[in-house]
Formats: C-alpha cells, sequence, structure tokens
C-alpha cells in the first residue's frame, strides 16, 4: 500500500492528509495534518494523534484527534477542536469524513474527501484565467501542506513561497504534488531560469554562473529524502530533458556541479 494524499473540504477550509496505511497498520501515527483556510488565505498546521481500525478487506476506518493543548499556536477560538473519522480504501478516489465537535456540534456531519491529482502531465487545453489561477493556488496550497517550507533554502515564511512545477508548465507538466516542490520566490526565478537544475537524488547542480549569495545558498543543498521520493518520477524526466544544458555546464570553465 502506498502513500496517498488526500484533501477533505471542509465548509470553511481544505484539509491535507497523508495516508500511509501500511505504516498506520503497523502502528504509526499521523502526526501532523495542513488546513488551508480559505476566508484568511492562511494554511495552518495541526498536531494530531489517529487511530486506524479495519472495516473489511480494502476499507479502513482513520480516527484524527485534534486537542488544543498540543496546538498552542492556534488560539482556540480560531479552529474546531475534536475528531474526524475518515472512511478509506485503496480504490477509492473519494469518500467520507465525519466531524465529531467537543464543544460545537452544530459542525458535526458528514463532508467530502478526495485524493489529491495524480499524473505528471496534462492535456493541452484553453482556459480562463480564473480557472489558471484556482488551479495554482489549490496546487500552491497542497504543496505547502507536504514541503511547509522552501525545500532548498528552508525558509518558513509563507508570504515569500510559490509553487514551482518540476516539469514545467510549457512542456505541459501538471499541478500535481509529484510534479512540484515549494521554493522561495528569488529562488524559483533561478530555477524557472535555468540556473541550476535537481538531479534524480534531489541535489543541485549549477548550470549557470549564479552570484556568491546564491552560490552559498546552493551549494551543499538536496530535497529531504520524503520530497525525493514524492516527486523522483518528476526530477528523472527533468533530468533526462535537461541532459544538453547539463552537459554544457560541465564543459563550462565558470559553472561547475554543487553540491555533488
Amino acid at each position: 500500500m502506498k502513500t496517498h494524499g488526500i484533501v477533505i473540504h471542509w465548509d470553511c477550509s481544505h484539509e491535507y492528509v497523508e495516508l500511509n496505511v501500511a505504516a498506520l497498520l503497523a502502528g504509526s501515527e499521523i502526526r501532523t495534518t495542513s488546513e488551508w483556510w480559505l476566508d484568511e488565505r492562511r494554511l495552518v498546521t495541526y498536531n494530531t494523534t489517529s487511530e486506524l481500525r479495519r472495516i473489511g478487506n480494502n476499507e479502513v476506518e482513520v480516527t484524527l484527534f485534534y486537542d488544543h493543548s498540543s496546538n498552542s499556536h492556534i488560539r482556540p477560538e480560531d479552529a474546531c477542536w475534536g475528531k474526524s473519522v475518515i472512511r478509506f480504501s485503496e480504490s477509492a478516489s473519494d469518500g467520507v469524513a465525519t466531524w465529531y465537535g467537543n464543544d460545537d456540534k452544530d459542525q458535526n456531519g458528514e463532508f467530502r474527501w478526495k485524493l489529491l491529482p495524480s499524473g505528471l502531465f496534462k492535456k493541452a487545453k484553453r482556459e480562463h484565467y480564473s480557472r489558471l489561477q484556482r488551479e495554482q493556488d489549490f496546487f500552491r496550497a497542497a504543496l505547502l501542506a507536504f514541503d511547509r517550507c522552501c525545500v532548498i533554502s528552508k525558509e518558513p515564511m509563507t508570504e515569500v513561497l510559490e509553487a514551482a512545477h518540476i516539469i514545467p508548465s510549457k512542456m505541459r507538466g501538471a499541478e500535481v504534488v509529484e510534479n512540484g516542490i515549494i521554493l522561495r520566490s528569488d529562488i524559483h526565478r533561478l530555477y524557472d531560469n535555468g540556473c541550476f537544475v535537481l538531479d534524480p537524488n534531489g541535489k543541485i547542480v549549477v548550470v549557470s554562473k549564479v552570484s556568491e549569495y546564491y552560490g552559498s545558498i546552493l551549494a551543499g543543498a538536496q530535497l529531504a529524502e520524503q520530497t525525493v521520493q514524492r516527486v523522483s518520477v518528476a526530477l528523472a524526466h527533468r533530468w533526462r530533458a535537461s541532459a544538453q544544458q547539463i552537459a554544457a555546464a560541465n564543459h563550462h570553465p565558470d559553472t561547475r556541479p554543487v553540491g555533488g
């Protein structure tokens, strides 16, 4: 059983949960989830505990517990506290999550969850700007739920963080978590302008001359293992597509691989 990313559509928020059923069956817990508050356009991380029980051969029930005593970074009145029960099966693309509040029972009820989109490439199509903007917002929120900071600089300030495609949009790269990472805005520009690439193991390879400041950031930098696992197929595809650029860098006196 592989790890799945799901999004629960609550009334005023979208919550992102990583479900690794095999690990949960082996005794591990879901220790954090992330929630995008729609009105405030703010991402909040919850510290959680969890329980799992089998319902049938292909279905499980995951219970997540939200206690303010473990989430002092959130004001008590800003969030709901209680538990959510998620019915999940490997074959389903959506399902039901039920909320049970500790105090405000009016919030109790069933809500829908969906698997986060997968597939590295998208079909060519004409879109209205508003739809594209919604897709970008969703893409960024989903990636923030996974990466939580710039994967290279470790900058956590969300105001300067952006969603970066590994397989770029001009190559029809899709807005899915398997094809994206969170980068600080200036590092994102360097990446999109081809100043550096990522090898299949998530190491930085500089392919054009950068300033001493950015060289110090990129030197020795590497994506976290869990991030590499998520985007490994996209990294390998982008690496092959960048072969000529990488070869030129290896023979250019002003550039050199960094961190490898």
